[in-house]
């Protein structure tokens, strides 16, 4: 049937659909990724509420957080496979929906034990987001607009650390915090609507040679251990990851003991001691914004080594100074720590640089379970620490208990900022023309 429309002209409009659909599914994936954020950091607020419903002690609220993580972490490799396999679509709405099912088991929770199992649902759904949208950018856009694309995904997403501090704080307050969860599993289950009805896996707009990704057998049939050989063969490889402990530390404070502290040792209640904890977040999306264009640039990789030793001062002078600091300095500091994180998706960068592009998502799959089981250890031994020198009241930390912990946090940072060092000197050798 002739459509009366010229040929050239009715090819050009559907290269122009076809060149939307990988928009859709690459500001879709990042809205889902602000979920993953969101629930990421939010047991700093949640954790008063659950220490007085449950009585829960340090360890108690240290694997509670600390479960989403091994959940995520230990499912990445997994993840990169199906992501390969399944394309994003499919990967994208089945994860968004897992949230809102642990949302709700969370939200109606009514031992310890189903608390655990929500966090669980919620990190095994999270673990389905940042890997697909990170495929979107490497097969549907070019290397050059990959830096600013993986910091925008950053950016989108650490809007949901901003709504997990006062925003989550305030909702709380007005409908309790378990009204508010199930409020928020029914957004999660819209947005994995909008997700099945909208994204689109055949883009049309393969940038990178994408004819590989649709045979029946591909490079992701490889034998799974050999595809760690390979990766773990590169020098640049374990350096990234022991940079990691620098995420780590971070999440650690901000997803769990940020709030503690301020109630803590300056006595702030829960709502204000929220809304400064905000910084943390706020900072890292003004870093986000800020390092974004300059990541795609010479100097990404010198701001990202600076960034670990701004960090790394911070943690030190919590530790020195503790209950000495004004509260002004301190909403400041958490402010550096947010900032100076912001340059830290310039690891993604790296990744998108040296991974092998035949299995993609396989191989960011096997190298992202590191930072999150990291995260995860973070998390539960940080709660061990608060048990062992934090005193006998569940409801108040010791003040040895904060300075262990942030003395902790120095030498992992310490760690941090010499391996992104040697990963600075590898790309100045081996990528130089490149990165």
């Amino acid at each position: 049937m002739d459509s009366g429309i010229p040929v050239e002209e009715f090819k050009y409009k559907r290269k122009k659909i076809r060149y939307s659909f990988r928009w859709f599914a690459y500001v879709l994936g990042a809205i889902g990724f602000m979920f993953t954020i969101f629930h990421r950091v939010n047991s700093a607020v949640l954790a008063p509420y659950i220490i007085e419903t449950f009585q829960a002690s340090g360890a108690t609220l240290g694997l509670m957080s600390g479960i989403y993580f091994y959940v995520y972490s230990l499912s990445q490799p997994m993840i990169g496979i199906l992501v390969d396999r399944l394309k994003p679509k499919k990967m994208l709405t089945l994860s968004v929906l897992m949230i809102s099912l642990g949302t709700f088991a969370f939200a109606f929770a009514p031992s310890i034990m189903i608390i655990y199992l929500g966090r669980f649902l919620i990190g095994a759904g999270c673990a389905g987001i940042f890997i697909p949208v990170t495929w979107i950018i490497s097969k549907y856009f070019p290397f050059k607009q990959s830096g600013f694309l993986l910091f925008m995904v950053q950016f989108v997403g650490n809007i949901g650390s901003i709504m997990a501090a006062a925003p989550l704080a305030n909702l709380i307050s007005w409908l309790g915090w378990k009204d508010a969860l199930i409020v928020i599993g029914f957004i999660s289950i819209v947005l994995g609507i909008m997700i099945w009805i909208t994204v689109k896996d055949s883009n049309g707009s393969s940038l990178q040679n994408n004819a590989e990704y649709t045979k029946k057998k591909t490079e992701t049939d490889r034998n799974w251990f050999s595809i760690i050989q390979e990766l773990y063969k590169m020098p640049i490889i374990k350096y990234c990851l022991l940079s990691s402990l620098t995420y780590a530390s971070m999440l650690s404070f901000q997803g769990l003991w940020v709030v503690p502290y301020l109630m803590d040792v300056y006595r702030i209640g829960n709502i204000n001691a929220s809304s400064m904890a905000t910084s943390i977040p706020t900072g890292y999306v003004i870093g986000l914004l800020l390092f974004s264009k300059v990541s795609d640039t010479k100097y990404g990789k010198y701001i990202y080594f600076s960034a670990n030793v701004f960090i790394t001062i911070v943690y030190l002078s919590l530790a020195l100074f503790l209950e000495n600091i004004p509260t002004h300095l301190i909403s400041m500091m958490l402010f550096i720590i947010g900032i100076s994180n912001g340059a830290s998706p310039f690891l993604m960068k790296i990744y998108n640089l040296i991974l092998p592009k035949k299995y993609f998502g396989t191989a960011l799959g096997i190298v992202n379970t590191i930072p999150f089981l990291l995260t995860a250890i973070y998390q539960s031994f940080s709660g061990y620490l608060f048990d062992v020198f934090g005193g006998t009241d569940l409801l108040r930390r010791s003040l040895l208990s904060y300075r262990v912990y942030y003395l902790f946090l120095t030498i992992s940072l310490i760690v941090g900022s010499w391996a992104v060092f040697k990963i600075l000197t590898i790309l100045r050798v081996k990528y130089k023309d490149m990165i």
